[in-house]
């Protein structure tokens, strides 16, 4: 007979590793998407300026 306890502990351990992985590509994502609008908003600024 299978132990159920450590399964649900491998299981409860996988989905931690799940979800700091999810955290640190959401992480990126965000970056990326801020480093995008900081780059339209100096555009405007400096189309405004000439």
């Amino acid at each position: 007979m299978l132990n159920t306890k450590k399964i649900a502990k491998s299981i409860d351990a996988d989905k931690n590793k799940l979800n700091a992985i999810k955290s640190v590509v959401k992480k990126k994502i965000q970056s990326k998407l801020n480093q995008k609008t900081e780059f339209h908003r100096s555009l405007e600024a400096f189309s405004d300026c000439v």
